[in-house]
C-alpha cells in the first residue's frame, strides 16, 4: 500500500515482535545516523558459525565468477593483474571490522591500508584484529563518517569499497571523494551490492526465491529463531528507514554513477539475486553430516545459473569491478 510505504507483511512481523518483546530498543527515537550506528552495533553482535561445506560451495563459486577460478579469491585476481609491480597506498571506504583490508593487505600488493567506519564498536575489532594478524602500522581503523571525511588531494593508489558504498549518500558526494584522494591513474576496487534500491526487489526476483522455498525440504528452511520460512516478501520503505536508514540507499545507482566517472576495467557479476536471499541467513542448516545438503545446496546454485545474465529479470546483487582514475582529468566533475 501507498507505493510500498507500509505492508501488511512487516505489519504483521512488527506486531509479532512487539508480543515477543523483542523489537529494537529506541526504534523509534533514534536519528537517522545513529540508527545507522546501532544496526551495524548489532550486525557485529549477530555474527555465527554456518556449515564448513556448504560455505565453501559458495565460496567457490564466488571467487569462480570474478577470478574464473574457484581457487583464486577476488583479493589474489586483483593484486597480481593491478598491483604486481608496486607497493600501494589504499583506503577502505566503510571497512566494518576489518576481514577485507586484512586479506587485501595480505596479498602483498599494499604498502598500507587505512579503514575508516561509522560504527565504534567495528572499529574497535577491526584493529583488535590488525593487531592480532601481527601487521603492525600497515592496517589501521579509524571511526569516521565518511560524508565528512578531511583527505589530502592525490594520496591514494587505490580506494577499497567492500560492501559498503551502498550505504552512502549522496553517492555524488562519495564519487567526488574518491576523485579528490585518488593520485591520477589510481584504482578503484569494488565489491559492493548494486541491486534494487531499498531492496525492492523485483517480481521475477520474488517468484524464483519463493520457488526454492517451495520445494526446500523443511529442515533447510528453518530460520535462526526457529521459525520455518515459508515465502520472501518485498520490504516495506517504512521497515528498511526504520531499521537501518542507510540499507541499500541508492543502490540501483551505483553502477551507472561508477561507469560514468571512471574507466572501467573490469566487471564481473558475482551473483546473488537469488541465492543470497537465502544464505547465510539458512546456511547453518546445511549441516556437513547431512548427505543431502550438498546436493540441495547445487540446486539453488544452479538455478541462480540460469538467470546470473538475465537481470533484466532478476537485477543484480553483487558487482565485482576494477576502475580507473583518468590520468588526464583528475578533477572533471561527476557525472549522472
Amino acid at each position: 500500500m501507498f507505493n510500498n510505504l507500509v505492508n501488511r507483511h512487516d505489519l504483521s512481523d512488527f506486531l509479532r515482535m512487539a508480543m515477543r518483546l523483542t523489537l529494537p530498543r529506541n526504534l523509534f527515537t533514534l536519528d537517522a545516523k545513529a540508527r545507522v550506528r546501532n544496526a551495524w552495533h548489532n550486525h557485529t553482535l549477530q555474527e555465527s558459525a554456518s556449515s564448513e561445506a556448504a560455505a565453501e560451495m559458495l565460496s567457490a563459486r564466488f571467487n569462480r565468477l570474478i577470478s574464473g577460478n574457484p581457487q583464486v579469491s577476488r583479493f589474489t585476481h586483483a593484486a597480481q593483474a593491478y598491483l604486481a609491480d608496486r607497493r600501494a597506498v589504499g583506503i577502505s571506504l566503510g571497512s566494518g571490522s576489518g576481514e577485507h583490508e586484512l586479506s587485501w593487505f595480505a596479498t602483498g600488493g599494499f604498502a598500507r591500508i587505512d579503514g575508516y567506519d561509522l560504527s565504534p564498536s567495528r572499529v574497535e575489532i577491526a584493529n583488535a584484529k590488525a593487531r592480532e594478524a601481527g601487521v603492525g602500522d600497515g592496517v589501521r581503523f579509524v571511526c569516521g563518517d565518511i560524508l565528512n571525511l578531511s583527505a589530502n588531494p592525490a594520496t591514494y593508489d587505490v580506494v577499497i569499497l567492500e560492501s559498503s558504498l551502498h550505504h552512502f549518500s549522496p553517492l555524488e558526494r562519495v564519487v567526488e571523494l574518491m576523485k579528490t584522494i585518488l593520485k591520477p591513474g589510481g584504482l578503484v576496487f569494488m565489491c559492493e551490492f548494486v541491486g534494487p534500491t531499498r531492496f525492492q526487489w523485483t517480481d521475477r526476483q520474488l517468484e524464483i526465491v519463493n520457488g526454492i522455498l517451495g520445494v526446500l525440504p523443511e529442515k533447510y528452511r528453518v530460520l535462526p529463531g526457529g521459525d520455518v520460512w515459508r515465502r520472501v516478501f518485498r520490504p516495506s520503505l517504512a521497515r528498511m528507514y526504520l531499521s537501518d536508514p542507510s540499507e541499500a540507499v541508492e543502490s540501483a545507482r551505483i553502477l551507472p554513477l561508477m561507469e560514468a566517472n571512471f574507466r572501467v576495467l573490469e566487471r564481473r557479476n558475482a551473483g546473488g539475486a537469488i541465492l543470497y536471499h537465502l544464505f547465510p541467513r539458512l546456511i547453518e542448516n546445511f549441516r556437513d553430516d547431512d548427505p543431502e545438503a550438498r546436493d540441495w545446496m547445487q540446486f539453488c546454485i544452479d538455478i541462480e545459473d540460469r538467470f546470473i545474465d538475465r537481470t533484466e529479470e532478476v537485477d543484480y546483487w553483487y558487482v565485482f569491478g576494477v576502475y580507473q582514475m583518468p590520468s588526464d582529468d583528475h578533477t572533471r566533475p561527476s557525472q549522472t
